[in-house]
């Protein structure tokens, strides 16, 4: 079983139209995951949403995922607001105050809710087949690179491309 972004983007949509947080683990479970297991690709899919909503036009729907110690205030701390804010730096948004754009994300997102689509319509590796290729967990990042790049490039721009923008393992 794996993380399903469709699954992830349904649980975060759902806490954003009832203007509250979810925690990483609420996400996790969304997908039937849990947390110990989610731990790791977890951020690498919200670095994906914060990819999605930019490119969309979207507030960075992951702004309002946090710890469960957060979860009542909204707070991300140490690594959680780094890793946020180095997928932020990613999309190319420079950010001087990193509490105050994450506020307003939030406040955006929870707004943005009301009207958002119900689907987020990617395809996703949903873990029914778990056996599967490693590889296959390598496609959207390098379509991602690939569309940069303006439809083609030589694999070691793409490789380049990859690592400056995700944390692949």
């Amino acid at each position: 079983m794996s993380l399903n972004i469709n699954k992830s983007y349904k649980a975060i949509l759902e806490a954003a139209r009832q203007g509250r947080f979810v925690t990483y683990g609420e996400v996790a479970a969304a997908s039937g995951m849990e947390w110990r297991k989610a731990r790791r690709p977890l951020p690498l899919q919200l670095d994906q949403l914060v990819f999605v909503s930019h490119e969309r036009g979207w507030p960075l729907i992951s702004a309002i995922v946090v710890s469960k110690e957060n979860v009542e205030t909204g707070r991300l701390e140490g690594e959680s607001l780094a890793g946020f804010m180095a997928a932020v730096a990613k999309v190319g948004l420079t950010v001087d105050d990193p509490q105050a754009f994450l506020h307003e994300q939030q406040q955006a997102v929870f707004e943005w809710s009301k009207t958002a689509p119900d689907e987020l319509g990617m395809s996703s590796d949903d873990g029914d087949d778990a056996g599967g290729p490693r590889f296959v967990h390598y496609f959207n990042p390098v379509l991602e690179a690939l569309r940069a790049q303006g439809g083609s490039a030589t694999p070691d721009k793409v490789f380049t491309w990859i690592k400056d923008h995700h944390d692949i393992p």
